[in-house]
């Protein structure tokens, strides 16, 4: 992942770091509402709920890594708000 650089002729490090943080904290509220769906077997037929199950822990799982990367986005943008 590339991290932006944080130099005067760019975006300050505030706004940056304050965007990537709500990002993050949407997503959170987003994976939060998606971990309720978790698929039930009562819905699906024998052979597709293990399917739906690792379909959903795939969803999950991409969104948890583009959570995780916002966060090292947003602690990168914050060391040049302590310069």
């Amino acid at each position: 992942m590339k991290l932006p650089s944080l130099s005067l002729n760019g975006t300050s490090a505030r706004p940056l770091f304050d965007s990537y943080t709500e990002a993050r904290t949407s997503l959170r509220k987003s994976i939060a509402l998606l971990q309720e769906t978790w698929p039930h077997a009562r819905d699906y037929s024998s052979e597709d709920w293990p399917v739906a199950v690792a379909e959903h822990e795939d969803r999950l799982r991409r969104l948890l890594t583009v959570c995780l990367e916002l966060g090292d986005l947003a602690e990168h943008s914050y060391t040049g708000i302590k310069r």
